[in-house]
C-alpha cells in the first residue's frame, strides 16, 4: 500500500524538483505486481501547508537559493504539516490489520503503527532522477534526519 501526498508541480506538470510522480508511479506499478493493494491519495499539496504557500516557497528557494524546507522555515512555518489520520481511519474501515507501506517517511510509518496497524516498511528508491531532484531529496534526508534524533539536554 502507498499513502500518497497529491503533488501538483511533480505529478501534472513533471517539475524537476521532486520524485513525486516517479514514487506515485513506482507504487502503482508494484501495486499491480502484487495484483492487490491499496492507494490513499491525500489532498496535501505542499506538505499540507497548501498550493499558494508551495508557490511562495518555491519562489523564495529559487530567489535565496535554498532547499523548500529552508523556505518553510523562512515564512514562519513548519517544513510538514501533512496528517495521516484519514489514511489510518481509511486502513481500519478497510479492516487491515498489517501492511507492506511503500514509503521513505517514518512519519507516515509511524502513524500507522501508532493507530495499532503492523507495518513492513519498503521503502521507495527511484533512479534516474535529475540533480535538482537529487538535491531536494538530499535535503528532505537531512530534514527526516534532524527530527528523528532526540534533542540532546
Amino acid at each position: 500500500m502507498r499513502i500518497h501526498s497529491r503533488c501538483l508541480y511533480g505529478e501534472v506538470f513533471d517539475s524537476l524538483d521532486c520524485d513525486c510522480r516517479a514514487q506515485l508511479n513506482r507504487s502503482l506499478e508494484l501495486i499491480h505486481a502484487a495484483g492487490s493493494g491499496v492507494l490513499i491519495y491525500l489532498d496535501q499539496e505542499g506538505r499540507g501547508a497548501g498550493l499558494l504557500t508551495k508557490a511562495r516557497a518555491y519562489a523564495l528557494s529559487q530567489e535565496l537559493g535554498i532547499d523548500t524546507f529552508s523556505s518553510y522555515r523562512e515564512l514562519g512555518l513548519p517544513s510538514d504539516l501533512r496528517n495521516y489520520d484519514g489514511a489510518v481511519e481509511l486502513l481500519d474501515e478497510l479492516g487491515l490489520r498489517k501492511v507492506t507501506l511503500l514509503t521513505n517517511n517514518p512519519a507516515k510509518v509511524a502513524a500507522v503503527e501508532e493507530a495499532g496497524i503492523e507495518v513492513v516498511q519498503r521503502p521507495l528508491r527511484i533512479s534516474g532522477l535529475g540533480e535538482r531532484a537529487r538535491e531536494y531529496l538530499a535535503a528532505k534526508d537531512r530534514q527526516l534526519t534532524r527530527h528523528a534524533d532526540p534533542p540532546e539536554s
